[in-house]
């Protein structure tokens, strides 16, 4: 959720909770009902300015209700997958099963400790990105490793999965020590 959405939605907690305000006292005290809507009708509803300020509040609170309603109502979830078109029909692959690919390759690499990875498709074109996290044992040779995990990668998921990949961004996090501290 961005930054102007959150405002909105913050916007519109803070109106709904003073509504809500109202109705518990007015709940519990018709009475006091009866005199604010006198003193609103009879006092601050003649001013023009105040009138038209109101409807334009009201107006605000009415048009982010539609739109909360009609994003709630609407499915824009995008589907994480790339499409291809074949002559009989759509392909379509999942990233998460690309990523699985991806952390297959590198599970086959000895020295891999952990592996995290993302996929992000570019929606230009029909390729992805991948980005590899990992951590290796000691004593690796690691620009010869990123290397091999970058090819192997690649060649994976272009050859299983028919998926162009533009880019393998490979990160060495840690080095695994396989000691862990002691609480005492």
């Amino acid at each position: 959720m961005n930054i102007f959405t959150r405002i909105w939605v913050a916007f519109y907690a803070i109106c709904f909770t003073v509504i809500s305000v109202f109705f518990m006292v007015f709940a519990l005290s018709p009475a006091l009902y009866d005199r604010m809507s006198t003193y609103v009708k009879g006092e601050i509803l003649v001013n023009k300015y105040f009138s038209f300020a109101v409807f334009i509040l009201a107006f605000f609170v009415f048009v982010i209700s539609i739109i909360f309603l009609t994003t709630g109502i609407r499915n824009r979830k995008e589907k994480r997958a790339v499409a291809k078109r074949t002559g009989i029909g759509e392909i379509r692959i999942s990233l998460d099963t690309i990523e699985n690919l991806a952390l297959t390759a590198v599970k086959r690499f000895n020295g891999v400790k952990d592996t995290k990875a993302g996929i992000f498709r570019n929606k230009k074109e029909d390729n992805v990105n991948v980005a590899l996290k990992i951590s290796v044992m000691p004593e690796i040779n690691l620009p010869s490793l990123s290397e091999d995990i970058q090819r192997k990668v690649k060649k994976l998921i272009e050859e299983n999965a028919g998926v162009g990949v533009k880019e393998v961004k490979v990160t060495i996090d840690n080095i695994y020590t396989g000691f862990r501290a002691k609480v005492e």
